[in-house]
């Protein structure tokens, strides 16, 4: 069954498209990274060997602050960003 409703412009879409593109590969990537900066700490750092990841993420919290979590998001963001609104668009 079609739906009776007229689309709207092309351009419309697409910038629709991007805007949601961005959007989702941006909460796609803030959303996971801080998890692989503690999974790194913990497998590099070995003053953190046997804290557990919630030893991990308490001592990160309490010596570095909320940077600690999100050091190295700009690439990924910007990437990810990129590639989904390309994606969402084509």
């Amino acid at each position: 069954m079609a739906h009776t409703e007229p689309r709207s412009t092309p351009l419309r879409e697409g910038s629709i498209a991007v805007v949601t593109g961005a959007i989702y590969g941006a909460v796609h990537t803030l959303s996971g990274h801080w998890l692989d900066n503690v999974k790194a700490r913990l497998q590099l750092d070995k003053s953190y060997h046997n804290t557990g990841t919630i030893g991990a993420i308490r001592r990160m919290w309490m010596t570095e602050g909320i940077g600690a979590f999100f050091r190295g998001c700009v690439p990924p963001l910007w990437g990810s960003a990129v590639y989904r609104s390309i994606m969402m668009s084509s």
